[in-house]
């Protein structure tokens, strides 16, 4: 903890349904809950051992709490 009381956290983000919805509507809804101070690019991944699933677009957030 700093100072002021806060924390510092790491988040991973992801999914692979509908990424292209559901990855910016879940940063806009950590926003509304926690302080965010950083966001990494994303990446598109591969499902490990599931080939029938789509591609993962994975990411991480740090934030402040």
């Amino acid at each position: 903890m700093d100072g002021g009381g806060t924390v510092t956290v790491y988040l991973g983000v992801g999914s692979n349904l509908d990424p292209e919805q559901n990855v910016p509507r879940a940063l806009e809804l950590l926003r509304r809950a926690v302080t965010v101070t950083g966001v990494s690019t994303f990446y598109q991944t591969l499902p490990l051992d599931r080939p029938e699933q789509a591609p993962f677009c994975n990411g991480a957030v740090r934030c402040q709490t």
